[in-house]
């Protein structure tokens, strides 16, 4: 006799409560975490006050006319590269000196990338993180170290060889 389906339901409904019990367990987890690191996130935001009002006043000493609302906050940005930080142009270079003559697609310098540095090569995120990243890299060196050809979908990459 095969299930019924009363409880293949039940059996159904049993598993969304357990997802959603494990989904608010972790989210209980993280706002547990986050209290006890309250207290010291609020003594920096009062020391950073501290800091902006030292500095408005030295920069009003020197130009009254001068207006903190001219000046827009910036976030600090967090690094999360995949591939040690400085690395990741010297190994591209490095692929590219030893990759074929006709040149590489920004993918496949990434895909040679995570394999160097032992990452999973087959995870798409990465790839387009890393790839991204590269490709950014890559453009900024165009004409003094790398050269392309093609246009955005074709384009290889090919180091300027010295003569």
């Amino acid at each position: 006799m095969g299930i019924t389906n009363t409880r293949l339901n039940l059996e159904n409904q049993v598993a969304r409560y357990k997802g959603e019990r494990d989904a608010t367990a972790a989210q209980v987890a993280r706002i547990e975490a986050s209290i006890e690191s309250l207290p010291a996130l609020k003594a920096r935001v009062a020391h950073l006050d501290s800091l902006i009002t030292a500095a408005e006043l030295l920069v009003r000493e020197s130009n009254p006319d001068w207006s903190a609302d001219e000046v827009k906050p910036l976030r600090k940005t967090d690094r999360d590269s995949p591939i040690p930080y400085g690395m990741m142009g010297r190994s591209a270079l490095e692929v590219l000196r030893l990759g074929p003559l006709e040149g590489m697609r920004t993918r496949e310098i990434a895909r040679e990338l995570l394999v160097r540095f032992d990452l999973d090569a087959t995870d798409r995120k990465l790839l387009d993180k890393v790839a991204n990243s590269l490709g950014n890299y890559l453009k900024t060196h165009d004409g003094d170290l790398v050269e392309s050809d093609g246009e955005r979908l074709y384009k290889r990459w090919k180091l300027i060889r010295a003569i």
